[in-house]
């Protein structure tokens, strides 16, 4: 027993082995696992092997899945069997898992189907990893999508609601059009598609649906004018607020280093701005004297405006929602650190919801109505599964799009055009030593292969070269006629365009040109802060501007109202108190009554000499 090996004992360099033995070969995936390309539908219907049903197996039964022999060599037949064979039971597969590096350490090199009586064939380590990739994938992946179809076909047979039945169609096909895999293009989070899965069905919102939920409703508002005075953040804006006011004693320094909340603040506070974002209460008491809050979502918003912070929740139905004490107070705490003004808790207009799992939708339609109420209206209990099912299509065609205009801006040839260089081997093609020319003539630029007879143009004639039409256009150095000199010094060669490609770019050239990106971007940045800067400094006057003007107009008010003044500003309360004098009054009387500031006069002219 003293002579076995642990893993947690292994060097460095045996972790870096054991971490290429148990790799899944590249060829082995496009043959096990699903296409990535592939739809999530197409996803769907790849098969896999199935699991056996057995108990948890003791750790002495384990090595009977591990072989000091050398695995088998015929790959063909290999992957055929790994596909076709029943695995181990889910537990025995993690406990497997959990036990293969302690097996590599004491000299095991290969696995077999214990769980099997009549497979007798040796299969490399790293099956061991396909089983646990493979169970992951069915458990995370394949489960959920497999019930979230169920429920789209379900809502599409629908006859009562013609609305509903169109929105699973139309979900349905926006699925079909991208890749299982790909990531959320435009988003923050760029998580990949099948992240999405909790959107459909009767499932609970995650952070991954409800911030890109927010962040599209974010860049919705940007562009619609009138809801200019709206700002909407994600749901870490919350969790930060409470992390630095909601406990015992408040972290001020912390607080004085995170510019982007203080920027929000002043956005709100100064500028009178709305915000808009979701809390997830989790561990938030509800009330004093609860021990811990409901894994819920709610819609909290401060208006700066009118002086209120916003609170809905679909789970109080007709009654007043009660904010969360902790989240009141880092709240308040927040407030008074850029105004005294006192606010007011307001409640927000949010759908009731009749189950347990469809708050994340309520808050996301209750911030979206009062962001944009001329577009979005309040949700109902009944259309809950719509709301869902378009909340989907509007983060996958948002998602399209934006990898479209990725695609857009990246130059692509041609399937054509690429089988006309198809003859030209690799090695022709190097950066160091270019032998092919390119000329741009009237947005067409053509292409010699190396090797082939350079013709220069004759006066009244054009050489014969075989035409590569694109996109690119290039301009081209006037007294050049060599290779190096095709481009002008001013043009700056795009690398991902076939033209760029072809051009040499020595290491000193590609350093000096990475600097100067470095360069560009570091002004960028700072012209960014700057300008940010300025608008916060504007905003300021502004807010200080308005505040000056509010006092001048209360104090008029004032004056008013106490018969010093008319409504166009004109005194008239020296007349007033002259007429209240008769004539028979001595000079004296009437003096101090018509200078009615005399003595403060007297008493400034008094403290000046």
């Amino acid at each position: 027993m003293s002579d076995i090996l642990k893993w947690s004992a292994a060097s460095k360099e045996q972790r870096k082995r054991a971490k290429s033995i148990f790799f899944i070969p590249k060829q082995a995936k496009h043959v096990l696992l699903p296409d990535r390309h592939c739809s999530i539908w197409r996803m769907l219907e790849f098969e896999y092997p199935a699991f056996t049903t057995s108990s948890a197996t003791p750790l002495a039964q384990l090595s009977n899945f591990f072989s000091p022999e050398t695995p088998h060599d015929n790959s063909t037949e290999l992957l055929d069997k790994l596909r076709s064979l029943p695995l181990p039971s889910p537990a025995l597969i993690r406990q497997l898992n959990g036990y293969s590096r302690d097996a590599w350490m004491n000299c095991a090199q290969s696995v077999q189907y214990a769980h099997l009586e009549n497979e007798q064939m040796l299969f490399p380590l790293w099956v061991i990893s396909y089983w646990e990739t493979l169970l992951t994938h069915l458990t995370t992946i394949h489960k959920p999508w497999s019930c979230n179809l169920a429920w789209l076909k379900e809502n599409q047979k629908s006859h009562l609601n013609n609305s509903l039945c169109l929105e699973a169609e139309q979900t349905i096909e926006a699925l079909s059009s991208i890749p299982w895999t790909a990531p959320k293009m435009g988003f923050t989070d760029r998580q990949p598609i099948h992240t999405l899965w909790r959107t459909l069905g009767k499932n609970w919102l995650d952070t991954t649906v409800i911030d890109s939920a927010l962040e599209l409703i974010s860049q919705q508002v940007c562009s619609d004018a009138e809801a200019s005075q709206i700002i909407v953040r994600n749901s870490e804006l919350i969790a930060k607020l409470v992390y630095l006011f909601g406990g015992e004693e408040e972290k001020i320094a912390e607080y004085a280093e995170c510019t982007w909340v203080k920027l929000i603040a002043e956005e709100i506070f100064d500028g009178g701005k709305t915000l808009l974002t979701i809390a997830h209460l989790g561990k938030l008491p509800a009330a004093k004297g609860d021990k811990e809050g409901l894994d819920h979502w709610v819609p909290v918003g401060v208006d700066g405006r009118n002086s209120h912070f916003l609170y809905g929740d679909s789970l109080c139905g007709k009654k007043t929602p009660v904010i969360p004490p902790i989240l009141l107070k880092a709240l308040e705490a927040w407030k008074d650190h850029h105004t005294f003004q006192k606010f007011t808790v307001s409640q927000m207009n949010i759908c009731i919801q009749k189950d347990n799992n469809s708050c994340g939708v309520c808050a996301i339609n209750a911030v979206e109505h009062l962001a944009r109420p001329h577009v979005v209206d309040v949700v109902k209990p009944n259309s809950i599964a719509c709301a869902r099912m378009q909340m989907l299509i509007e983060i996958v065609t948002h998602c399209k799009d934006s990898l479209q205009m990725r695609n857009d801006s990246v130059p692509v040839v041609s399937a054509s055009e690429a089988s006309d260089m198809s003859d030209i081997e690799d090695s022709d093609i190097k950066m160091s030593s270019v032998s092919a020319v390119l000329d741009v003539i009237d947005g067409e630029f053509t292409f010699q292969p190396p090797g082939a007879k350079r013709q220069t143009e004759e006066p009244g004639g054009v050489s014969e070269t075989a035409t590569i039409s694109g996109p690119l256009k290039r301009i081209r150095s006037e007294n050049s006629t060599s290779t190096l000199g095709l481009l002008s010094p001013a043009a700056k060669p795009d690398r991902r365009s076939l033209a760029g490609f072809f051009v040499a770019i020595t290491p000193e050239e590609k350093a000096k040109a990475d600097k100067e990106e470095f360069l560009e971007l570091e002004r960028e940045r700072e012209d960014s802060e700057e300008e940010a800067k300025d608008i916060a400094e504007s905003r300021k006057r502004e807010s200080n501007k308005n505040r000056q003007q509010r006092y001048r107009d209360r104090k008029k008010a004032e004056r008013i109202e106490a018969g010093w003044t008319s409504n166009r500003g004109k005194r008239y309360q020296q007349k007033r108190k002259l007429r209240d004098f008769d004539d028979d009054n001595n000079e004296e009387i009437l003096a101090e009554a018509s200078r009615p500031r005399r003595e403060l006069k007297a008493d400034i002219q008094e403290a000046n000499r």
